[in-house]
């Protein structure tokens, strides 16, 4: 009779040790999957404010393009100096959730230089632009918006399992 209650008191040890190891391992797997989940969304964000940051930029320029009088120049140069910087903030934080060497990484910073060049230009030429300026400001607005579509393609993989596959 001893030996059934010996038995029995095992049984009831090891049945509760594995229940507690599984409920430990469920606990476990479900902090992980949270937590990838809360980084997944906060790439999300810095991705998503970093192509509206490329855009921002982009549209300030042409507003200060197509602005018809001088003051209308003027208070749109600030603007567009502005948005030059805001992407160049985003630029540092993308590069720290991707690494320098990330393709969307890659893009951004390429479009980034774009705009810090069209920034010097549109400085350069103040009020009224010479053919060449206008040439060389097209061309870089050109890459710009190319550079910018490359991120948002690059973006779009890394949180997107679908464009993934795609790829």
């Amino acid at each position: 009779m001893d030996a059934v209650a010996i038995v029995s008191i095992v049984a009831a040890a090891v049945v509760s040790l594995t229940v507690a190891v599984l409920t430990i391992t469920a606990e476990n797997r479900r902090q992980r999957q949270r937590s990838q989940l809360e980084r997944l969304n906060e790439l999300r964000d810095v991705l998503d404010r970093g192509g509206g940051a490329l855009t921002s930029a982009i549209y300030a320029f042409d507003r200060r393009r197509v602005s018809g009088t001088p003051s209308e120049s003027a208070e749109t140069g600030p603007e567009f100096n502005r948005k030059v910087e805001d992407v160049e903030a985003m630029e540092a934080r993308i590069a720290i959730r991707l690494g320098e060497n990330e393709p969307a990484a890659v893009s951004y910073r390429e479009a980034r230089r774009c705009l810090q060049e069209l920034r010097a230009l549109v400085f350069e030429a103040g009020e009224s632009w010479t053919p060449e300026q206008e040439g060389r400001g097209n061309d870089l607005r050109a890459q710009v918006a190319t550079h910018r579509s490359d991120y948002l393609k690059q973006a779009r993989k890394l949180v997107n399992p679908e464009a993934r596959s795609d790829a």
